[in-house]
């Protein structure tokens, strides 16, 4: 567990170093489309990892 946390604020703490430098050196512009490719990045691969249920796989209540 003391992994997971210290990933989640080291990853807090490199995110917002990182974009200060891309904002202060190439502008608030280049920041946005960054962080929307690795959004768009994020979400293909949550896509790809999880299959949809079909209504055969759902359990019965």
């Amino acid at each position: 567990m003391g992994f997971y946390s210290t990933g989640q604020f080291f990853g807090a703490f490199l995110g917002g170093l990182l974009a200060g430098y891309l904002l202060q050196h190439t502008g608030s512009l280049a920041v946005f489309w960054l962080l929307s490719g690795l959004a768009f990045v994020w979400l293909v691969v949550v896509w790809l990892w999880f299959k949809p249920l079909r209504d055969s796989e759902l359990p019965n209540e």
